[in-house]
């Protein structure tokens, strides 16, 4: 796995006067892959997928996202697989999306939809890969395997720390931080990107089959899944996620006692 890295760096910064731990999962995957830390997981459920004779593969984004140029990058390295990335070709765009030109230049496929909902989008692209013989990635790339990798990457961490701040999008890695670190820490913290709190729970709740423990919070980010957040950070990060989680840190620095752990996705 020449694109994929395990075992991410843990760096210090004085914040505000504080020492905080960034775990920068940022770097779990290098070029052409963007920084997206679910690529991990990712990667084996494609291996997976060659392995039982799959060779086209559907691949959704949303306006923000870069699965279809990750999962590009990754069919690539492992050859023989071709990608075609969905994703909503908005009546405003005077071109195609940079992410999905970069996917072109990977030698994979694109397909602009005409913007809607998620969800609707994604049922008629599933529909579209059906009809066509391609096998279509769960939204969001939601996937056991990236799961198991955040875990497997927790295990790593050579301190427990009091506190853990992730942002939240998929999901995938507050599932997988919960499971392996729940019952080691005081605090887990995840901001929502974008959708509430109660819809997230459930949703990683239902991927998990379990219920999330009480010291997990999920708290929505003040700016909506499109909106950027702007605020400055030291370390590489991401205005659609990390920095909406780092916004809600830094402003609440007074509730959150002992050390912290922000857990830097990427995208």
């Amino acid at each position: 796995m020449k694109l994929i890295q395990n075992n991410t760096p843990i760096e210090k910064y004085k914040i505000q006067g504080r020492d905080i731990f960034v775990k920068r999962e940022d770097l779990s995957s290098l070029p052409p892959c963007p920084a997206l830390a679910k690529l991990r997981g990712v990667y084996k459920r494609l291996v997976k997928l060659k392995e039982q004779g799959v060779k086209k593969v559907g691949v959704f984004d949303t306006r923000v996202s870069k699965s279809g140029l990750g999962c590009s990058a990754i069919a690539n390295e492992l050859g023989d697989l071709e990608i075609t990335n969905f994703y909503p070709h908005l009546i405003s765009y005077t071109d195609i999306p940079e992410q999905q030109k970069k996917v072109i230049e990977l030698g994979h496929k694109i397909y602009g939809m005409k913007g809607g909902r998620t969800a609707v989008l994604y049922s008629q692209a599933k529909k579209i890969c059906k009809e066509n013989g391609l096998e279509m990635m769960p939204l969001g790339l939601v996937v056991e395997e990236s799961v198991n990798g955040v875990i497997e990457e927790c295990n790593t961490i050579p301190f427990t720390p009091d506190n853990i701040i992730v942002s939240v999008g998929s999901g995938m890695m507050l599932a997988g931080i919960s499971i392996a670190m729940s019952g080691k820490v005081k605090r887990i913290i995840g901001i929502s990107a974008g959708m509430s709190p109660s819809r997230q729970r459930k949703r990683i709740s239902d991927l998990l089959g379990i219920d999330l423990p009480s010291n997990v919070e999920i708290i929505k980010s003040e700016k909506g899944y499109y909106e950027p957040e702007e605020i400055d950070c030291p370390f590489p990060s991401s205005i659609w996620y990390d920095r909406k989680a780092f916004r809600w840190m830094v402003e609440n620095f007074n509730n959150l006692d002992g050390s912290i752990l922000f857990w830097n996705i990427g995208n």
